[in-house]
């Protein structure tokens, strides 16, 4: 509830200023209402529905997000890594990608604006039917135009681009960076724990659930949040130390070290340039 009110200030001062300020807060606001929108998300919560003011609505988070990529983490039926075809290819069993990867990340840039428009042209189509949620986007671009006109739009696009950028950057390595497993990859398993840790990256060892939060979306226990989804953020700490000691019960520990997000962000690109197997 406290971050939906200064989420709302953050809107209201960018309606008020039309600075780039308030775009930067604006975007930060709604970058850790993601966070608090996917903790909620998994236990089917009202309060997961803040997703909505986000270019990731709830409806479609919950497929997306909550059965597909929950389900086959780095795998080819992950929408979260299909999602990105033919532009970007994360998995070893896909096409290499060439040097024009890099200019791909463009199109990351311009996610959260074209899929507000992509969600309206399917409402029109008749492709998804017609929800009040879906409206919260368009509702904001209308305000930003009626408030400061063409360069009021100009602001809420750039706030949705900056929110989008600082999701992806700052949670993608934890998929999606050297070392961690993919399909495609040699000893794939069918035990789900097994490959949770293989496919998954913890960081940031130590920090508080209110640091993790607003920086890194609760995203830095990721392990245990992929074996068990529907526990709070805030309990991962907790959760962690079973994790550890039945890794050590099977000899696993090698599997599951705490990196530094620096690591992490730095191995993505040399992730993406990978040699895959067979090219």
């Amino acid at each position: 509830m406290a971050w939906f009110v200064i989420w709302l200030a953050c809107l209201v001062f960018l309606l008020a200023s039309n600075s780039w300020l308030a775009t930067f807060l604006y975007a930060y606001s709604l970058y850790v209402i993601i966070g608090i929108g996917h903790n909620y998300s998994h236990k089917n919560s009202q309060w997961g529905k803040v997703m909505d003011l986000t270019a990731y609505p709830l409806h479609i988070w919950q497929g997306s997000h909550c059965f597909s990529h929950h389900t086959y983490a780095n795998l080819e039926r992950d929408i979260e890594i299909i999602a990105f075809e033919p532009l970007i290819y994360f998995l070893s069993s896909q096409p290499q990608n060439s040097k024009i990867t890099i200019l791909a990340q463009i199109f990351v840039l311009l996610f959260s604006p074209v899929g507000a428009i992509v969600g309206l042209v399917d409402i029109i189509m008749g492709v998804e039917k017609f929800r009040a949620s879906i409206m919260a986007i368009p509702a904001q671009f209308l305000l930003a135009f009626l408030f400061n006109g063409g360069d009021g739009l100009l602001k809420m696009t750039a706030a949705h681009v900056i929110n989008g950028v600082l999701f992806m950057a700052l949670s993608f390595p934890s998929h999606r960076s050297q070392g961690v497993w993919t399909e495609g990859d040699p000893n794939p398993t069918r035990d789900y724990a097994i490959h949770t840790i293989q496919t998954t990256a913890d960081h940031s060892k130590g920090m508080s659930f209110l640091g993790s939060m607003l920086l890194f979306q609760g995203f830095t226990d990721h392990v245990g949040h992929h074996l068990f989804p529907t526990a709070d953020h805030s309990k991962m700490p907790l959760i962690k130390p079973f994790i550890l000691e039945a890794c050590r019960e099977m000899n696993l520990e090698h599997m599951y070290p705490t990196h530094s997000f620096v690591k992490l962000f730095i191995g993505y690109f040399p992730f993406l340039m990978r040699k895959r197997p067979g090219n």
